[in-house]
Formats: C-alpha cells, structure tokens, sequence
C-alpha cells in the first residue's frame, strides 16, 4: 500500500500538461537502450508518466485480485482518487488497462458502484 501511495503522490505532482505527454514515434526513436538483448527505445520525458501510469494501476490491482477483496478506509479513498480524478482522455500510458481492470475488480467486489459519487 505504501507503493500505491507514494505513486500517487507522485502523480499528484504532475502537471496536466505532463500527464497529456504522448509519447514519441517508436519508428523514429534517436535512443535505444539494450536491456539484456532487447533493445528498447529510450523514451525520455514520456517514460515518466507511461511508469506512473501503469504502476499506480498495477498496484490498485494488485489488492483487488484475491477472493473477497477488501480495502481499508485509506485504500478506498486512494482508488476512488485515481479512477475518479485520472484524465483517461487525456493519457497515451497503456498503463490505462490497469486501471481500467481495478476498476471493473472493484465493481465486482461491491467497493465501487456506478455513478457513485466522486
């Protein structure tokens, strides 16, 4: 939970026009970087909201893949922050399918309904 937290304060940090960043054209990158024989293109300023992006999905997600998920007061205030207060049409991160599964987890466990309040 600490992870998730840290991650959205970093995101609460960014700038809307940072989180509106796309990322540049993968057919023109000036930069690869080799990660063990892979070679994968160094995305500069992008690379910072498409990690944020994803990771604060992932970690919504992470609590939610158990049988009979539960969040605490803190935990369900924080998700409610990211998936009501996130940009989703403004975001090129394919981190957005992680949030878009913690969603749909929480509406299966009953901690988010829909049209529920923000």
């Amino acid at each position: 939970m600490a992870n998730w937290l840290a991650v959205g304060t970093q995101l609460s940090k960014k700038s809307p026009e940072e989180m509106r960043m796309l990322g540049p054209d993968w057919r023109k990158v000036p930069e690869w970087k080799n990660q063990k024989g892979y070679p994968n293109p160094h995305w500069g300023p992008f690379r910072e909201i498409w990690h944020l992006t994803c990771e604060a999905g992932e970690s919504a997600l992470i609590l939610l893949m158990v049988d009979d998920a539960t969040l605490t007061a803190e935990q369900q205030a924080s998700f409610k922050n990211l998936i009501h207060g996130f940009d989703y049409t403004h975001n090129a991160s394919c981190g957005l399918v992680y949030h878009l599964a913690a969603y749909w987890k929480a509406r299966r466990h009953g901690l988010l309904r829909s049209g529920e309040a923000k």
